[in-house]
């Protein structure tokens, strides 16, 4: 399977995309300590979220939908909300 970091075709650069990405789970741990309940619902929108990048990527690359994965593979406390954590 490919990784985010291969697939991307874009002319945004790897630094502007991880920049980006940081801000928004600085954002989100924000919103997280405002109102901790919030936390409960991320695996819903994640999913949410996850088949809308999908569609995404495939228009984006020109690749099919089946070369994504069906479900989101990063556990997201240990993975998606670390600031540190990157995919390979």
């Amino acid at each position: 399977m490919a990784t985010a970091r291969q697939l991307d075709q874009s002319t945004t650069s790897l630094y502007e995309q991880d920049f980006f990405i940081q801000g928004q789970r600085r954002e989100l741990a924000r919103l997280i300590k405002q109102s901790p309940s919030l936390k409960a619902f991320i695996p819903e929108v994640l999913n949410e979220l996850w088949q809308d990048a999908r569609e995404d990527a495939e228009i984006e690359t020109g690749m099919p939908i089946q070369t994504f994965p069906k479900s989101c593979p990063w556990d997201t406390n240990e993975q998606i909300l670390n600031k540190t954590w990157w995919p390979e």
